[in-house]
């Protein structure tokens, strides 16, 4: 017995409706990735806290929780709209590979982390075995700045960021280690979920270089970055 009705391939005129349609309608989710999500999450956070900061004493116990889970869920969302915007960014992006002195790379990460946390102290130790690599830089900085910010809290007064590089067999290692002093409760095989490690891994795909991470329970956290050469 013959099908009651078979799919027919679509004309070329047909086919280029679809693909029109389809830029459309990313266009349009790119939209409120970059700008519409972005500002409605930071009017929500504002709101909440000029809530807690000027209505605080009106609520009754039960009402602070919810503000403080409220502010929690809202602090969740905005990470994700983040991600989503860098995401956006990253399909956009196209890498150059060019070589990069690690000496100028360590000031601009310098620069980046002082200007990111304005209010914390940071030391920095850099030894360049091998002083360059090759690759993009705005790439490089921008997984880098994921991975601090992922295995230093930003609650913490004190950061020390050490680094070195070394040659391997078609590849440098670029190796970090970050100390601030606070205990990570994080647990074994939860780093490759968490935000910060995706964007930084996507970022170094982009170069194929690729990332290891590993956190310990004493403050201590180190990164290593292998960028093919």
């Amino acid at each position: 017995m013959r099908a009651i009705s078979e799919k027919q391939p679509l004309s070329p005129p047909e086919v280029n409706a679809h693909a029109a349609r389809a830029e459309r309608l990313l266009d349009g989710m790119h939209k409120v990735f970059r700008h519409d999500l972005p500002n409605q999450m930071l009017a929500l956070q504002s709101l909440l806290q000029l809530l807690e900061l000027e209505e605080s004493a009106r609520l009754s116990d039960d009402g602070r929780e919810y503000v403080r889970r409220l502010q929690n869920a809202a602090r969740r969302a905005s990470e994700m709209v983040r991600f989503l915007k860098e995401m956006s960014r990253l399909n956009a992006f196209t890498a150059k590979a060019e070589p990069i002195s690690l000496e100028v790379l360590a000031r601009e990460l310098q620069g980046e982390l002082q200007r990111l946390h304005p209010a914390r102290e940071f030391a920095f130790e850099w030894q360049w075995h091998a002083p360059t690599v090759v690759g993009d830089g705005r790439v490089l900085v921008q997984a880098i700045l994921e991975l601090c910010a992922a295995t230093a809290p930003a609650a913490s007064k004190l950061c020390r960021v050490q680094a070195h590089s070394k040659a391997v067999s078609n590849a440098v290692v670029l190796a970090f280690r970050i100390n601030d002093g606070t205990p990570k409760s994080v647990p074994p095989g939860a780093p490759a979920d968490r935000i910060e490690f995706v964007l930084a891994r996507e970022w170094l795909a982009l170069c194929g270089a690729n990332v290891d991470v590993s956190l310990d329970h004493g403050g201590e956290s180190s990164f290593s970055i292998v960028v093919p050469q």
